[in-house]
């Protein structure tokens, strides 16, 4: 009897949890082997604008371009933003008025400037999924 119940315990928490996918971010047009690529994936339902990222991953700026995988996300709304940190300084510098000094992209590689809205990069993940994000300089 033990097994029995143990069993179906197993299977309502195997149903009863969401599904966990993967999320590749592929990444173009920066500068190799010059500092680091930082990459940090925000949920879409949450509404603070100051949040911190479900996720952050960084890695050495190498080969052009460049994948950066992440794991066990669940369903839901996600947008990306992506810069390269040149000088390896752990922020993204910035000139006196505010604009990046350093390769920056979005998710859906949506154009910087003053008509863009954050909800132009929320993009759905509900399976295995690549995107790609090419880096501008400003």
């Amino acid at each position: 009897m033990k097994r029995f119940f143990l069993f179906f315990g197993l299977l309502f928490s195997c149903l009863c949890s969401q599904a966990q996918y993967k999320l590749t971010v592929q990444i173009s047009d920066f500068k190799p082997a010059k500092g680091n690529i930082v990459v940090y994936v925000f949920s879409a339902s949450k509404t603070d604008t100051n949040q911190k990222p479900e996720r952050k991953i960084v890695k050495a700026a190498t080969k052009n371009p460049q994948s950066i995988v992440f794991e066990g996300l669940k369903s839901g709304e996600y947008g990306v933003f992506v810069h390269q940190d040149l000088n390896s300084n752990e922020k993204m510098d910035k000139s006196f008025i505010g604009m990046p000094k350093e390769p920056i992209g979005l998710s859906n590689n949506v154009k910087i400037g003053l008509k863009m809205k954050p909800q132009d990069m929320v993009f759905v993940l509900n399976k295995d999924q690549t995107i790609s994000i090419k880096l501008v300089e400003l």
